[in-house]
């Protein structure tokens, strides 16, 4: 295919060219020659978004049987809360040695805040929290459960200064990535830090699954796909200074593990689902695993 006239959000450069090709769905994504940043292409509109984001969103059965039109959210998310939180207790505590608060207690916001997970152990850490959520299911599920504000991205005008501010697996999933990054900035106090998790497109892993890795199936909601370099030029040229960068793996329940390498490597996963039929008490037990497919990204404000 050739190159697309528009140029890419992130360098500016007209030269780019298909990586990754959906044919059935009639989308692609497409990696610019020059920063390496990847654009699914066409994009969905916001209704199509929005249409994903609901309560099947995080009770989505369809996500490990491989067809990309229903690769999206979590089997079970509610069942993987123990396993988030195990590794979101690292995060807030590297958070609490670096935020510089004006005042006790900092304060937080977690953009994309799901079902309110990571606020609920950042506010055990010592943050004082707040969530902004886009979908509406999620919004009454923490409102019923946690005392944490939580409010639409319509409600975002007004609020901070922010000591902290996450975005969890959030940034590939905006239309307009690199104005919310700005927008965010803008609503940190002097000297406070934004972290950003997402998917590493250009990692190893990533290269060798291609197609076939799961995050660049989800064709439905994720338009954009970052590496380290170009993420870290994106936030630098925003008004920030990088404070690290690394690779970040996640606990699994070994049956949900299982579930989601047999959709992406059927060769690889069919032993696994055989070995927890001959061992089922292995189906919840959780083990860690990082294939360096995602990446956390640590910046400070500087500007």
């Amino acid at each position: 295919m050739s190159a697309p006239s528009t140029p890419c959000r992130n360098c500016g450069s007209t030269e780019s060219f298909v990586r990754y090709d959906f044919p059935a769905h009639g989308k692609t994504i497409r990696e610019c020659r020059r920063c390496r940043l990847m654009v699914l292409d066409p994009m969905p509109s916001l209704q199509e978004l929005h249409a994903v984001y609901n309560q099947t969103y995080f009770e989505n059965e369809q996500l490990t049987q491989g067809d990309p039109s229903g690769v999206y959210g979590y089997v079970d998310y509610i069942s993987e809360r123990i396993n988030k939180q195990t590794g979101y207790r690292r995060i807030c505590e590297r958070l609490r040695a670096d935020a510089r608060p004006a005042v006790e207690p900092p304060r937080l916001l977690d953009y994309g805040c799901g079902l309110g997970f990571f606020i609920d152990a950042a506010f055990e850490h010592g943050f004082a929290v707040e969530g902004i959520e886009f979908n509406a299911y999620a919004r009454e599920y923490i409102r019923k459960r946690y005392r944490h504000p939580v409010f639409g991205p319509d409600e975002l005008a007004g609020r901070g200064p922010y000591d902290v501010i996450t975005m969890f697996d959030v940034i590939e999933h905006l239309h307009e990535p690199f104005a919310t990054v700005e927008r965010l900035r803008d609503l940190l106090a002097p000297g406070g830090i934004l972290v950003v998790l997402t998917m590493d497109c250009t990692s190893v892993t990533s290269r060798l699954l291609g197609k076939r890795l799961e995050d660049f199936r989800r064709i439905r909601e994720h338009l954009y796909f970052f590496n380290r370099a170009n993420l870290s030029s994106i936030l630098e040229a925003r008004g920030f200074t990088m404070l690290g960068v690394e690779s970040i793996g996640h606990n699994f329940e070994f049956r949900l593990l299982a579930s989601r390498i047999r959709a992406t490597l059927p060769v690889a996963g069919a032993p696994l689902e055989w070995l927890l039929r001959v061992v089922p008490f292995l189906a919840h037990r959780s083990i860690h695993v990082n294939p360096r497919t995602k990446f956390i990204a640590y910046a400070r404000k500087t500007i």
